[in-house]
């Protein structure tokens, strides 16, 4: 499966800043079958809407600025949603579990470059944690948005 890695900032990063693929280690043993950092145009379009959908209620997106919200509320929504699905599971649709499981675990397969953070890629959740030691009206700078495979 296909997902998108993204360079985050606390400051604007110039192209000659932007993260390459040979940052990452690829292959058997790690998350990471391969990474590409030649994607179209369309495609970072494409990965700058991802994260406009994933980062609905941490962060507003504009372009390539973020700019952090409050996550608390966010938190509370995205826990509530998980308590009411499990809560209203039964054995004749125990699928919905699994439903609900895949689609919280597509969300957070994208990956967040933070170089003040941390030197390495993290998940949705470490990136909330993040969001959410910077506080609310943060900004934050979209660099280099790279593809992967896993």
């Amino acid at each position: 499966m296909h997902s998108f890695i993204y360079q985050i900032s606390e400051q604007p990063i110039s192209e000659d800043e932007y993260i390459s693929e040979f940052e990452f280690r690829e292959g058997y043993s790690h998350i990471l079958d391969y990474v590409d950092e030649h994607i179209s145009e369309n495609d970072v379009e494409r990965a700058l809407e991802n994260l406009k959908c994933n980062l609905r209620g941490l962060c507003e997106v504009n372009g390539r600025e973020l700019t952090t919200l409050d996550v608390k509320p966010f938190q509370a929504e995205f826990i509530g949603s998980i308590k009411k699905t499990a809560d209203e599971i039964s054995c004749e649709d125990i699928w919905k579990l699994e439903c609900m499981l895949k689609q919280t675990h597509r969300m957070c397969k994208s990956l967040f470059y933070t170089d003040n953070w941390a030197a390495h890629a993290e998940f949705l959740f470490d990136f909330m944690d993040y969001i959410s030691y910077l506080g609310p009206g943060k900004k934050l700078y979209v660099g280099a948005i790279l593809d992967f495979h896993w």
